[in-house]
């Protein structure tokens, strides 16, 4: 059974409090904030090239700076580290079995979605969660390359789908590691 839940706040909710966990795309930080504020996590990551970006349908500049102002408190504690690189080169540098949860939302092509849940995987805890921002087709952009690459991992029972933000726009969708 797939839950049904309003927004993605809600499942953040859901997440287990001091936890360790990472958002991977992270542009402007408004996930990041809800996420912080809900989870109160232990440990969090916020890793993005945070480089200017041109895709079909939007562009962005390097917003770095605001999440660095954002998060001084917290990056000065220890609790939130802001690792400005390529995401799937940081999760090789990551210990298996090292997140509790994991939140991604970079470029959300076929290819790269592929790639993102391949490193990531080792690395989330077996009954974590893993969470996916623009499950939905773009034509005019990255067409169904999440959706596709989800779906995928989720037949290869490597993944089992348990939440979706269906009222929102941009719908996310929550899965769990399987063991």
């Amino acid at each position: 059974m797939i839950e049904d839940i309003i927004t993605r706040n809600n499942f953040f909710k859901l997440l287990p409090n001091n936890s360790i966990g990472a958002e991977l795309g992270v542009l402007h930080g408004v996930n990041a904030i809800s996420l912080y504020h809900t989870i109160k996590p232990k440990k969090m990551y916020l890793v993005d090239k945070w480089e200017f970006r041109q895709f079909p349908i939007m562009s962005w500049g390097d917003y770095y700076l605001e999440v660095e102002q954002k998060f001084a408190y917290e990056v000065e504690k220890g609790i939130v580290e802001l690792v400005r690189q390529d995401d799937i080169k940081w999760l090789s540098s990551l210990e298996n079995n090292h997140l509790d949860w994991l939140y991604l939302d970079t470029a959300h092509t076929y290819e790269q979605t592929v790639a993102e849940i391949n490193a990531a995987l080792p690395k989330i805890k077996k009954g974590g969660a893993f969470g996916f921002h623009d499950f939905y087709v773009t034509p005019k952009g990255w067409q169904a390359g999440v959706i596709r690459a989800v779906l995928e991992s989720c037949q290869r029972n490597e993944l089992k789908m348990v939440a979706i933000t269906g009222h929102e726009s941009f719908t996310s969708v929550f899965c769990e590691v399987m063991e």
